[in-house]
């Protein structure tokens, strides 16, 4: 009888890379068939933009819009919180949104929750303020670019002379936002001032609390500028972009950029190189860096329902940045120092 040969591990790799091959191009094959979808101004919703009537293989889930109002307005929904979709950038990679509490023409209107940060930043990168470039396809030239900023409400119980602190009255005053008690129990401050861009603990008075924060599109002028408070609620009503290069990414841990020279997108891996590291300590510091990053995305997880009964409370915003006094972040940093105390035998 015949003996079976046993197949050669080259020609299972070649099979292999073959179906691979053959799944690529059946996924690329589908999204050519997908034709753009549209809703109100918003006229070509292409991948990796979807709407829940599209065809189940078109788009990308994690990129799901509403079409809302009688099919006239573009919805997205960021952990549950509502925006309107403004307009989308195929060419620089952007989605513009407007938080829908916004009025133009009126100051005293504003977004009743702050904007999600911290999550987006740690719980589900699909989106980013920011956006990776590079001059050419090595990683090595990539520099990250800030595409939005942060305006930070704050309420004082005394008035604050730093030319950080604007004032946003008379379109708002301390009674303006929601109860005349903070959230500690405390009665609410009687000075409402704004500040342009991240926030430190040191910059944040003792008498001030947080209570709400919010996007705008980002400006070279910054905080040094003579802003008033109606001039950055103008600009905060024409709304804000966010990223999706990350759309791109194969894994959580791939990280995406803009090429300068022909706007194409390139994607490179954590790996021990980018870091500068050898193996084995870099293998195991990439076992460590996984555990942490999942440890804060349990801590966003956990957190989601406070917010969710207190959407107002901006103070309760984990948020790395933009932390009122560092318990956050040393939370974050306990979690990571307990894992590599594991890992070198003291924990």
């Amino acid at each position: 009888m015949q003996r079976k040969r046993p197949l050669s591990s080259t020609f299972i790799a070649a099979l292999i890379l073959t179906l691979f091959h053959q799944t690529i191009s059946d996924a690329k094959a589908l999204h050519a068939h997908c034709s753009p979808s549209s809703c109100g101004d918003i006229q070509n919703i292409s991948h990796p933009f979807r709407l829940p009537t599209d065809p189940p293989h078109c788009g990308d889930r994690r990129y799901t819009l509403s079409c809302e109002n009688n099919l006239t307005t573009t919805v997205l929904y960021l952990f549950s919180i509502k925006y309107y979709v403004k307009s989308i950038n195929y060419n620089n990679y952007t989605i513009r949104l407007v938080d829908p509490n916004f009025l133009k023409g009126n100051c005293s209107s504003l977004p009743r929750y702050s904007f999600p940060s911290y999550n987006i930043r740690y719980y589900d990168r699909s989106y980013s303020t920011n956006i990776y470039r590079g001059s050419d396809e090595d990683w090595k030239t990539v520099r990250l670019s800030e595409i939005s900023e942060v305006i930070t409400f704050l309420n004082c119980e005394n008035p604050v002379n730093s030319p950080l602190y604007i004032p946003t009255t008379p379109c708002i005053s301390s009674k303006t936002f929601w109860s005349s008690w903070d959230v500690y129990g405390r009665p609410e401050g009687q000075y409402s001032y704004v500040i342009i861009g991240s926030t430190t603990a040191s910059e944040l008075k003792d008498s001030c609390l947080l209570e709400l924060m919010v996007m705008r599109s980002w400006k070279e002028i910054g905080r040094n500028s003579n802003n008033s408070y109606g001039d950055i609620h103008n600009e905060m009503s024409n709304g804000f972009e966010l990223s999706w290069l990350q759309s791109y990414a194969k894994t959580g841990y791939d990280t995406c950029y803009v090429i300068d020279s022909n706007s194409m997108v390139q994607c490179f891996p954590l790996t021990c190189d980018s870091w500068g590291l050898k193996d084995p300590p870099c293998g195991k510091f990439k076992q460590i860096l996984s555990n942490f990053e999942d440890s804060s995305k349990k801590l966003a997880y956990i957190g989601k329902p406070l917010l969710t009964e207190y959407p107002h409370a901006a103070s309760f915003n984990i948020n790395t940045r933009h932390a009122v006094n560092g318990l956050d972040i040393t939370v974050l940093y306990l979690v990571f120092v307990q894992h590599l105390m594991q890992y070198i035998g003291l924990g």
